[in-house]
């Protein structure tokens, strides 16, 4: 009867899905231009290209953007611009640490605002809506092996959502990245719990039905049974009333 007490820790992860924003005002000049472009920070070793139409001096337009560092390619920029910055739909990547990041999106002054599509090297999505260079809406992302799909605030996965792991799957409510509130998860042995969570745990009232059938109905403390548990120990056996603590039957 212990496996009650095993329900995993439902995994939960999240990809960045902000792009550089905004700090400071800074303005280079594009080789071989007298066309300016934005940036929000000092380019002391970068070289950056434009081929587009100028207004008023600034990058304004379709065409490319690019720009090096050192003498390496450190990222691009193919679709709108104006004011020098980044304004309407458009395609961009740019290098970190880790490797190349794209984003396919609605640019507003150089931040994603609207829906994007945002991959990195290691191949973790998220598709979906985006305010000022966060998750915010409805969106699905892939992290490695495990994918959601629902309902993001301020890039955190927050209201109903689905998530869907290697051994485990939980459809309900989230709050800040975590299964919080009525839901339903699938653990990894083929159970199903259906109840109240807290902190990705079963924490509060819920029912957890094993695969041979055996139900578990009551208080769940921090993923494990605790308090009195209605307990049917196959679908033809009659329901009796234990007590439980910490996962373990007492009585």
């Amino acid at each position: 009867m212990n496996r009650v007490a095993l329900i995993p820790l439902l995994f939960v992860a999240m990809i960045p899905t902000s792009v550089p924003s905004a700090a400071q005002d800074f303005w280079i000049k594009a080789q071989d231009s007298d066309c300016q472009v934005w940036s929000d920070e000092a380019m002391d070793n970068e070289v950056v290209t434009w081929s587009g139409p100028c207004k008023d001096g600034k990058a304004s337009g379709k065409g490319k953007l690019s720009w090096t560092d050192d003498g390496k390619p450190a990222g691009s920029y193919e679709g709108f611009m104006e004011g020098g910055k980044l304004n309407g739909p458009g395609k961009l990547e740019y290098m970190t640490t880790d490797g190349a990041v794209q984003v396919e999106a609605i640019f507003k002054d150089s931040n994603v605002d609207g829906g994007g599509l945002f991959t990195d090297a290691a191949g973790n999505i998220y598709e979906g809506e985006i305010k000022d260079g966060k998750a915010h809406g409805v969106g699905y992302e892939k992290i490695g092996d495990e994918e959601y799909a629902g309902e993001f605030d301020n890039g955190q996965r927050h209201g109903i959502g689905l998530s869907v792991g290697p051994s485990t799957a939980y459809l309900g409510e989230f709050d800040k990245n975590a299964a919080s509130g009525s839901g339903t998860l699938e653990d990894a042995e083929g159970g199903r719990y259906h109840g109240q969570f807290r902190n990705n745990k079963p924490h509060g009232f819920g029912t957890y039905v094993t695969t041979d059938g055996a139900v578990y109905q009551g208080q769940f403390v921090d993923g494990k049974t605790d308090g009195q548990i209605l307990v049917k120990s196959s679908p033809d056996a009659k329901a009796a009333l234990e007590t439980w603590k910490n996962g373990q039957r007492v009585r």
